[in-house]
């Protein structure tokens, strides 16, 4: 997750499809619900990203958008892509009881 931010970093500030790296990291999870219900710029390796960088900053809000959806926005990934993206961010982290849990 930190080289992606990085990414993020250098990549140009206008562009939009960007902006989930920065509102993920910083745990506005109710800015990523906004912009799943409205802005439409999600596609698979953005879902999963979201779920593996939410889970590696223990953000539980962030991964509960992605792991448990509330029918009010469609998800591209499958559920198994995301739970795989959970385990990873959290073992990346170093959290073993999050590992339990996903497990």
């Amino acid at each position: 997750p930190i080289h992606r931010l990085m990414m993020w970093r250098v990549a140009a500030a206008n562009k939009i499809s960007s902006l989930y790296l920065f509102l993920v990291t910083e745990g506005y999870h109710e800015m990523v619900r906004f912009c799943l219900v409205h802005a439409r710029v999600w596609d698979v390796p953005k879902d999963v990203r979201m779920v593996q960088i939410s889970a590696f900053f223990g953000h539980s809000a962030g991964m509960d958008l992605f792991l448990e959806n509330d029918g009010n926005y469609s998800l591209q990934s499958s559920i198994t892509d995301r739970l795989e993206a959970a385990m990873l961010g959290a073992a990346e982290a170093g959290r073993i009881s999050d590992l339990r849990g996903y497990w």
